[in-house]
């Protein structure tokens, strides 16, 4: 009966400490190490990670024009995140905005952007097909109108 007792606990501790080390697979995150995670842009770039207090820390930065805000747009974002947003962009920052849900266009509308991401569908390239077909590319086609 110990031996089982050992057996069970030895293989409880494998599968702990497997799950620890195992990296997240999650598409965006900054844990990800894979072709959909930002692991990689986040070490190259020495990124700090907004958790909590998002207005606050944006608020926060002093040279807005040397920083970046990556963002993806998972639920809708109240008025004042979208504020926040604007007042870092009017002070220099730049956004980089990323969307699987229709929610980016909240932002892009708050901005007056004259753009639309595609809602409620996976944005599929099946005519130019760049490595893959739910790879699509922007183009612009003129000075008012882009084709995503």
């Amino acid at each position: 009966m110990k031996k089982i007792k050992n057996i069970v606990f030895i293989g409880l501790l494998t599968f702990m400490v497997i799950i620890v080390l195992y990296p997240t697979v999650t598409d965006f995150s900054i844990y990800n190490p894979g072709w959909n995670g930002y692991l990689r842009l986040k070490e190259q770039l020495n990124a700090v990670t907004i958790t909590e207090n998002f207005e606050k820390t944006l608020n926060s930065i002093m040279n807005t024009e040397e920083t970046a805000l990556i963002t993806v747009a998972y639920k809708p974002y109240g008025t004042s995140e979208l504020e926040t947003i604007r007042n870092y962009l009017l002070h220099g920052g730049t956004l980089i905005l990323m969307d699987d849900y229709g929610y980016g266009n909240i932002v892009l509308s708050y901005l007056n952007v004259p753009l639309t991401i595609a809602e409620n569908s996976s944005l599929l390239d099946p005519f130019v097909n760049f490595k893959n077909k739910r790879f699509p590319k922007a183009e612009i086609a003129d000075e008012d109108k882009y084709i995503i």
